[in-house]
């Protein structure tokens, strides 16, 4: 029986995960300025310009600039960025009913990473809903957290290999509230919530204006491959002039888009503006997806506004935008997004120039400008590729929302085949990253779109699903893993095999006098690596220390099931425990290690996610065995430690499942929903009549619409459409999609 997997591509994500520790800062809130509320919404770094931060009105929720210090978030100061101290908080007064929104455009930058202090008060909400959108309208559900009454936590939304949230303008997450096992008043309160990301431009030409020694050395790019140089033009009866020792003014000290590590120092100071222009003549020789960046503010009577323009001929202008520089003491940062103006590309008469109107300033005056740069970006996806899939039968090529079928094929056909692809809309081929045409395997492919007369659209890497001569028979991804406290068992997240739930459990001591002893918690972000059926990086169990003389059992009976191949994703803390020995039984009580190799696997380095793969194939009785156990042991110098930890993701038990009986209801979800669609009424029922100890029903919006503590839920005053019902069952948050068509 032939099954489709979907996973990355592991050396692509290898190449990037060794940089995740020195990502870039994108965004950054510390919320210490909360004089005004626009004050306190006001990021404090942006290297994107439109990041904002929006009160979602409902209910009576309220955003509170009387935070202040305290509420133990000075004691650890979570997350502090740039030598901030700590100071005061976002705080948000009785979240029920309504939410807040972050504007956190990604354009330049990939594998995206949000972090933030958070708490509840007494009274508080106890659950926070978090989603996101990459077309800036639709969302959709990526975690819940429930914030701690006690103290703020340190939280992490890892977006590492969501590939529409990158080089994505339209990018934002929102949080909605429910009461959970909190209050119905009271407040959530966050601080220090940034936006990481590895930057994934290309610096071309770039100016820092800092060189104020003479006028020509504070013209002259201070990086260039060739060609790069900036002039002033004189309209007729004006009199701007550009001043070379401007000195460093605070307004510009914010030094936004600065390249190559350069501190803040001098900018360039054009004044009486409105009767001149500059004109930056930048050669894009070999170079494509273009955008130029620069950070800009005003004096009182300086020019209002800042006509930018482009030229591919180097003659002829055209307007891009208009830009509002703002006035005295905050600097605004200016992107002048090229990348669907394929003519600007390996261009060699590529010019930009901005002139300069009055509007509400003034005829003198200046405008400044600093740390001008023109890169090559990542190009831009939007309404152009999303998906790719591949199944035994349809090839499909997604575009924006609609699917148009590209080829019918066999399984064979997807491997150690070179394909093209057409239909009446586009054509795609797979490439390396050398630009070979190449079978895609399993992992990512990079797909090329054409129109029908042949012009080059754009390019993206996906993720496509492939054939795979093994089964997935047990699943743990963690994703819905949010426990409140420790855990030694957790239920597997799929299983192939009907009526079967996979275990693992941490076992116990048998020292009880062991210091500091702890179990499993969630630790976030997880990992992408193995990832299995669409999941992304969500979260993982973090497997704490001491770990000496205890083990991980995997209770997985394999009844029908042949040649297994076991995988796992683990990183360690630095503390964390050095090596995995892995050990099987057939008995379901004695492990031996007997016919595998290298079952003892060292987990490298520390914080980086890596991959260890066990073959069974040449285990016999390990096949058809409904008391097969697979154990993982610590035996390392720091599993003895009192702190330190492993974390597991991606766990996997591949097999032929042929022979198997297989379940109709394979994700391992025990809540289920119906029906579905629903005309208006919806029964929530669980496996086993576990209780419910609270049920939200969430639109496309991230709205929280309903909330309640029923199994048996009135949609009757929800409009059509899709919604997501999350219910929490033992401190765990299970996810159901349902379409509400009355």
């Amino acid at each position: 029986m032939i099954k489709i997997k979907q996973t990355l591509l592991v050396l692509s994500f290898l190449a990037t995960i060794g940089n995740m520790r020195a990502q870039s800062l994108i965004h950054y809130w510390n919320f210490n300025d909360n004089s005004t509320i626009p004050a306190l919404l006001t990021s404090n770094v942006s290297e994107v310009s439109g990041s904002s931060i929006t009160h979602i009105t409902g209910g009576i929720s309220l955003i509170d600039n009387a935070g202040g210090t305290g509420q133990d978030y000075e004691v650890n100061n979570f997350n502090a960025r740039n030598g901030a101290v700590a100071g005061s908080h976002l705080r948000f007064n009785d979240p029920i009913g309504g939410s807040l929104e972050f504007a956190i455009p990604t354009i330049g930058y990939k594998n995206i990473v949000v972090k933030f202090a958070t708490r509840r008060s007494g009274s508080g909400a106890g659950t926070q809903y978090w989603s996101y959108t990459s077309d800036g309208t639709n969302y959709m559900i990526f975690d819940s957290i429930f914030p701690s009454s006690v103290g703020p936590e340190l939280k992490t939304l890892s977006f590492v290999g969501i590939a529409d949230v990158e080089n994505n303008a339209n990018f934002k997450i929102k949080v909605a509230f429910a009461q959970g096992l909190g209050g119905t008043g009271g407040n959530n309160r966050f601080d220090n919530f940034t936006v990481d990301g590895d930057a994934t431009e290309e610096l071309i030409h770039y100016w820092n204006f800092n060189d104020i020694t003479n006028y020509a050395n504070h013209i002259a790019p201070n990086f260039t491959i060739g060609g790069a140089q900036l002039d002033t033009l004189q309209f007729t009866g004006g009199s701007s002039q550009l001043v070379f020792n401007g000195g460093t003014n605070s307004d510009l000290n914010m030094n936004l888009n600065a390249k190559r590590g350069d501190t803040a120092g001098t900018h360039l100071r054009f004044n009486n503006p409105t009767y001149g222009a500059l004109v930056f003549t930048l050669p894009t020789t070999g170079k494509e997806n273009i955008v130029a960046k620069y950070g800009s503010a005003r004096s009182g009577s300086g020019a209002h506004w800042q006509f930018v323009q482009y030229t591919t001929d180097g003659t002829n202008y055209v307007l891009y935008d208009t830009m509002r520089p703002s006035e005295g003491t905050n600097q605004k940062l200016f992107v002048v997004d090229l990348r669907k103006v394929t003519a600007a590309n390996n261009n060699p008469n590529f010019k930009i120039k901005i002139t300069f109107g009055q509007g509400g300033g003034g005829l003198a005056g200046n405008n400044r400008i600093d740390n001008f740069s023109l890169e090559s970006i990542a190009p831009d996806l939007s309404g152009i590729v999303t998906g790719v899939s591949i199944s035994p039968k349809d090839v499909l090529l997604e575009v924006g929302n609609t699917q148009t079928l590209l080829a019918t094929i066999s399984p064979a056909d997807a491997i150690d085949k070179s394909l093209t692809w057409s239909s009446s809309k586009a054509s795609i081929a797979k490439v390396d990253s050398l630009g070979k045409v190449t079978a895609v395997g399993e992992g990512t492919a990079k797909i090329y779109v054409t129109t029908n007369d042949g012009n080059f659209m754009d390019s993206s890497t996906v993720i496509v699903t492939v054939p795979s001569t093994l089964d997935l028979i047990y699943y743990w991804h963690f994703n819905n893993f949010n426990p409140t406290g420790d855990v030694k068992e957790i239920n597997g997240d799929f299983s192939l095999l009907n009526n079967v739930t996979p275990k693992l459990t941490y076992t116990l001591t048998p020292d009880a006098n062991v210091v500091n002893e702890r179990d499993i918690d969630r630790y976030s972000p997880g990992s992408l690596l193995n990832s299995q059926k669409g999941e992304v990086a969500g979260g993982s169990a973090r497997v704490r220390n001491p770990s000496i003389n205890r083990s991980l059992v995997f209770d997985m009976p394999t009844t029908g099931v042949s040649n297994l191949t076991f995988s796992l994703t683990v990183q360690r803390s630095g503390n964390g425990m050095l090596t995995n020995t892995i050990e099987y039984s057939v008995d379901g009580t004695t492990f031996i290690s007997t016919g595998l190799t290298d079952n003892v696997k060292d987990v490298v380095d520390f914080e980086v996610w890596q991959i260890h793969t066990y073959d069974f194939t040449a285990i016999t009785a390990a096949n058809n065995n409904p008391k097969f156990k697979i154990r993982i042991t610590w035996k390392d110098a720091n599993a003895s430690n009192t702190s330190g930890n492993n974390r597991y993701d991606n766990i996997t038990l591949m097999g032929d499942g042929k022979n198997a009986s297989v379940s109709k209801v394979q994700i391992l979800n025990p809540v289920t929903v119906h029906p579905n669609p629903s005309n208006g009424m919806l029964t929530i029922s669980t496996s086993n009549n576990q209780p419910i100890q609270y049920v939200s029903i969430i639109d496309i919006k991230g709205k929280v619409v309903l909330d309640s503590q029923e199994n048996i839920l009135d949609l009757s005053s929800l409009d059509n459409g899709i919604y997501f019902v999350m219910t929490l069952l033992d401190g765990v948050t299970y996810r159901n999609k349902i379409i509400v068509s009355k």
